[in-house]
């Protein structure tokens, strides 16, 4: 009788083992089949310095960021994505704190030098944003800006090569 006890104690500590793991192998798949699509790019320029420009005339700064947000299906019934409106996404870096984005269409988010983003080579960054699905986060690693040389003229009509070999640019 006494062995019965044990083999009925071990079941009962598997099966409790058992569950987590299959609650976590359940979050896992979740993940795999997220059905949220993000898509964007985080643009920065560095200010213009020429000894023919007066700089302080004119402000040619560029910091931009813009995504794409919608909803896919993972199966092959549903292969048009669905916009995702209405969704408060924000930018998070250590230099920017936190930016709220700008809805400009369905789907469509954008944050600017004039909401008061900063381009920090290097930096990492976060979006973030939740929906009736759930929070969501994405983040990367800004790459560091182009070191590239441009002559002062070139013929018109001519193509002008820039040279961003070995610079980690396609």
């Amino acid at each position: 009788m006494e062995r019965t006890k044990i083999m009925i104690s071990s079941l009962m500590a598997l099966s409790v083992s058992g569950c987590a793991e299959i609650d976590k192998l359940k979050e896992d798949i979740g993940k795999i089949t997220n059905q949220t699509v993000l898509s964007g790019l985080v643009v920065g320029s560095e200010p213009l310095e020429h000894p023919l420009i007066d700089a302080d005339a004119m402000d040619v700064s560029l910091n931009e960021s813009r995504i794409f947000l919608a909803s896919a299906g993972v199966d092959s019934t549903d292969l048009n994505p669905s916009a995702i409106t209405g969704a408060e996404v924000v930018f998070e870096s250590d230099t920017n704190g936190s930016l709220v984005y700008n809805e400009d269409a369905d789907g469509f988010y954008s944050l600017s030098n004039d909401d008061g983003l900063e381009y920090v080579d290097e930096e990492m960054v976060s979006v973030v944003f939740d929906d009736e699905a759930g929070t969501h986060s994405i983040s990367s690693i800004l790459p560091a800006g182009a070191d590239f040389d441009l002559a002062d003229d070139h013929a018109t009509g001519t193509d002008v090569t820039i040279d961003l070999s070995n610079q980690g640019f396609d």
